[in-house]
């Protein structure tokens, strides 16, 4: 799984270090386990992208590309000052209001638990967290570069629905807020559907030019 996630997207390589960090942490053998997991992403990824070592020189052009994208070296027409909250914004665009407040309720369990999580879950609940922090430092706002973090918090959302449960009623209030959510979801995955359909997906938008600064790095 993290050699999946490091070779869909450079930034899929933040989950190699979880996945050593649960490795380690809930191995008996955690030495040979770390080397043993590591083995499998190295063997995974030369199996994902043999054709990158095959036309090394178009890869390394590529690579170079994106990082002077990141990095603001080459000219784009929509540059922001950094840090920035416009993922904030994105997300509760979005999210439904009932996925945010179940991340408040996640939120409030983590509290109450003393933060005392269990290594998966802390995996979990931090990799959107430093995910989203390399964000907010980066001068090229895209929707589209949250779908990673916004995946991780939908299912921090999902965990959010554990505490509801054990409040008065709570079962019901929990199958409640599920279907409030899929409600909610339904006439956008209906446009989205249509666009897709007619050849204009309408899924995905770039930051208004109201919060944008006109300039060139």
């Amino acid at each position: 799984a993290s050699t999946c996630a490091a070779s869909g997207k450079f930034a899929g390589a933040l989950v190699i270090p979880c996945s050593i960090y649960i490795v380690w942490v809930c191995s008996p053998n955690r030495r040979r386990h770390v080397v043993v997991m590591l083995a499998a992403c190295a063997l995974g990824f030369l199996a994902i992208n043999m054709p990158l070592f095959w036309n090394a020189a178009v890869a390394w052009e590529s690579l170079k590309r994106e990082v002077s994208l990141l990095s603001g070296t080459i000219n784009h027409r929509f540059l922001v000052n950094v840090p920035h909250f416009i993922y904030g914004r994105i997300y509760f665009e979005t999210n439904t209001p009932v996925l945010a407040g179940l991340l408040l309720f996640y939120t409030y369990g983590v509290f109450k638990r003393s933060f005392r999580l269990h290594p998966v879950e802390w995996g979990l609940t931090l990799l959107p967290v430093v995910y989203v922090s390399i964000l907010i430092f980066q001068t090229r706002p895209f929707d589209r570069y949250l779908l990673p973090a916004a995946a991780l918090m939908a299912c921090m959302s999902a965990v959010g629905l554990l505490p509801v449960m054990t409040l008065k009623f709570g079962r019901s209030i929990a199958f409640l807020f599920i279907l409030a959510s899929v409600a909610w979801q339904i006439p956008r995955l209906y446009r989205a559907y249509t666009g897709l359909k007619h050849g204009q997906p309408n899924i995905s938008r770039t930051v208004q030019p109201s919060c944008l600064l006109d300039r060139n790095i």
